[in-house]
């Protein structure tokens, strides 16, 4: 009698299953809203050489102006482990500003409104990295320099190997970023942090007069960097000279000051700079050689100098 009375519940709860009657119950999403905001862009530091008065000016656009210095911002976060697990992309627009949400090769709009510069997103409770991009559109689109990856494929690269790399670096650009880790707990958390520029500029002065028959002046870099890596922080890929400067005009004739300036990726190696004064029949006027010179981070150093006494 046991045994027929055991069979039959046996019976009984496999037919409900089977019947869908007796489900298990769902398992409780535990994700937390996660908000990344970014809060304005340091667009400088200035650090003149030894020599001079040592000061350090740093300044941050306000939120209403990052739309129009940055025009498309990348939103990448990765586990503890370095994988990424969420990606999105904002883009200005004249008209309308859009967002994408990236996973694997697919990208796909997302209709619903939103604030430029501002996302939110989900994640379950855990350590992760949040590195936010921004990027001019003029770069992010360029096939040849793509912010971050392939534009076509949008591969789903670990942090370890999330970089920029560009064709030459005499068309380097100013890419702004920020990366830091946090944590989601057991309720909603809210990012806030300004994007720092991941290079810096050099700017020489040149402090006597400027000859009446000069045409042109350039300064080459001997050691600049094609790349940078956001996993390590540090310029990276290639090494190349790059070749900047200015065109003299009549009003600068007998005029001290003359100023000229370039962006560069190499914040984290010493180089040499090289500068050339051309004549009006580009015969060479002077030439100077300064070694040792070193850009910080988001820093623009400027180099006074003499070239013609």
């Amino acid at each position: 009698m046991k045994y027929l009375l055991l069979v039959a519940v046996t019976l009984l709860i496999y037919g409900c299953k089977r019947d869908g009657l007796m489900n298990e119950l769902p398992v409780k999403d535990t994700r937390q809203a996660v908000t990344f905001e970014v809060s304005g862009v340091s667009f400088f530091n200035t650090t003149p050489t030894a020599g001079t008065a040592q000061k350090q000016i740093r300044g941050y656009d306000d939120s209403f102006y990052v739309k129009y210095k940055i025009e498309d911002f990348i939103y990448l976060i990765f586990d503890s482990k370095g994988n990424l697990v969420s990606r999105y992309q904002q883009t200005s627009g004249l008209d309308a500003d859009t967002l994408f949400k990236i996973l694997n090769n697919d990208k796909q709009q997302i209709k619903a409104p939103f604030e430029f510069g501002k996302l939110t997103d989900s994640l379950m409770a855990g350590e992760y990295t949040l590195l936010m991009v921004g990027c001019p559109k003029y770069l992010m689109y360029n096939k040849d320099v793509p912010c971050l990856g392939n534009q076509d494929r949008f591969p789903p690269f670990p942090l370890a190997q999330t970089l920029i790399n560009y064709p030459s670096a005499q068309i380097v650009r100013p890419i702004y970023a920020y990366k830091s880790k946090f944590t989601v707990g057991n309720g909603a958390l809210t990012i806030s942090a300004p994007l720092n520029r991941i290079g810096g500029d050099l700017q020489i002065v040149l402090e006597d007069a400027m000859p009446n028959n000069a045409k042109m002046i350039t300064a080459t870099v001997n050691f600049e960097y094609t790349g940078y890596n956001f996993g390590t922080g540090l310029p990276a890929v290639n090494s190349e000279p790059v070749v900047f400067g200015s065109d003299v005009n009549p009003e600068n004739y007998g005029k001290r000051a003359f100023t000229f300036s370039h962006y560069l990726l190499n914040t984290a190696t010493p180089f040499d700079v090289t500068l050339i004064c051309y004549g009006d029949t580009n015969q060479i006027i002077s030439t100077k050689r300064i070694t040792g010179v070193r850009v910080g981070l988001n820093t623009t150093k400027v180099l006074y100098t003499k070239l013609f006494d």
